[in-house]
């Protein structure tokens, strides 16, 4: 299990960055805020989360633990993939996307 990645940041593309440790790019898809926040070139840091399914292996990075514990939890809810849960947290950080659950805002 992979748990977290350090490298340097060497692409970014629409919805997703590369992530360089060592020589071996990883493909991990991330937020939007995180996608701001990771300026290429840049070492970083990221908590990963795998799917891995029978057709493909994808990798989700974060850069908050906390934002990832929220995605994990999202998962959770019936019906939501990780697709989902990624793009629920665009709507803004962990904890307003916490605060809009707890105050029932869809």
């Amino acid at each position: 299990m992979i748990a977290t990645l350090t490298g340097v940041v060497s692409e970014k593309h629409l919805g997703g960055i590369v992530l360089d440790v060592h020589g071996v790019g990883y493909g991990l898809q991330v937020t939007a805020e995180d996608f701001g926040r990771l300026p290429i070139g840049e070492l970083a840091k990221l908590y990963v989360y795998e799917h891995i399914r029978e057709q493909a292996y994808d990798l989700f990075g974060f850069v908050s633990v906390d934002t990832k514990r929220l995605f994990e939890q999202l998962l959770g809810v019936k019906n939501v993939g990780p697709k989902v849960a990624l793009a629920v947290l665009d709507i803004g950080t962990a904890a307003n996307v916490r605060g809009a659950i707890a105050a029932g805002d869809v």
